[in-house]
């Protein structure tokens, strides 16, 4: 099978590759829950409450496909929604 085209987008000395294209067709991350939180079946870079989620479920499904992206390319995800309601500690802390 050949390797997915990866689309990137060239920003001065920047390249950025949609993270929806690492989640899916690199990661296949779609679904992936931690607790009650899950990435879209439909848009994998949507966190859904199906089960009741509390805010450290959806911060840390996101650590864990940061870090599952990071493994597998060598390219770190950044969170573009401002976290508000986290302490400091809470929002660098390493993944599970």
């Amino acid at each position: 099978m050949a390797a997915p085209y990866l689309p990137i987008v060239q920003v001065g000395e920047l390249v950025k590759v949609p993270a929806g294209f690492l989640l899916d067709k690199i990661c296949n991350l779609k679904g992936l829950t931690v607790g009650g939180a899950k990435l879209s079946e439909l848009q994998v870079i949507n966190i859904i409450n199906f089960n009741n989620a509390t805010a450290s479920d959806a911060l840390n499904l996101f650590k864990k496909a940061r870090d599952t992206v990071f493994a597998k390319t060598g390219i770190m995800l950044e969170n573009e929604p401002e976290l508000i309601g986290f302490t400091d500690l809470e929002r660098s802390l390493p993944s599970l």
